[in-house]
């Protein structure tokens, strides 16, 4: 088997460019609303489309990583978010009694509407009210977060608002629903 002489000098170019950008690619993918997990994929996917282009004798030189990086990451932002289409299996809300079968019909109807409002938030509003709702602490939450507990709890409010501003509901000055 032939040894490529090239390969060596990929591989620190690859090191370098992580050490370089990885950190600021993730924490922006986390800012654009994605998971710790899916913020570390965008980084990698961003970092190895750019260490395969660099080598590739036919493309353009990247006269710019940074900004060429922060391009394709904001592409997989779109695309992670494109996937998920912004639906939530019923699953990940709690496993007892998402609907209760002993609501009347009317009671019943207001549910499947909160259920309707919740799937059509945002990711990072989504996430934080189906924590609530499976029981999970404040400290638990910032844990799944990825954050401080004060910042759970107000992920949590500003989730909590923007569903009862989906579903109609005054709020008062205070920001509590009525």
């Amino acid at each position: 088997m032939k040894r490529d002489p090239a390969a060596a000098g990929r591989q620190q170019r690859a090191v370098e460019l992580r050490e370089a950008h990885y950190v600021e690619l993730a924490t922006y993918a986390m800012w654009q609303g994605c998971t710790r997990a899916e913020a570390q994929q965008v980084a990698n996917d961003s970092l190895a489309q750019l260490t395969i282009r660099e080598f590739d004798l036919d493309a353009q030189p990247v006269e710019n990583p940074r900004a060429w990086l922060y391009g394709v990451a904001r592409y997989k932002v779109l695309e992670l978010f494109r996937d998920r289409r912004g639906h939530l299996p019923l699953s990940a809300l709690p496993d007892t009694h998402v609907v209760d079968p002993g609501l009347r019909p009317e009671e019943y109807m207001e549910w499947i509407e909160v259920l309707d409002a919740m799937q059509k938030l945002p990711y990072k509003h989504r996430l934080p009210l189906i924590l609530s709702a499976r029981g999970d602490s404040t400290a638990e939450m910032a844990r799944l977060l990825d954050c401080s507990t004060d910042a759970a709890k107000q992920r949590l409010h500003r989730a909590r608002k923007e569903l009862r501003a989906k579903l109609g509901m005054v709020t008062s000055s205070k920001g509590e629903g009525q």
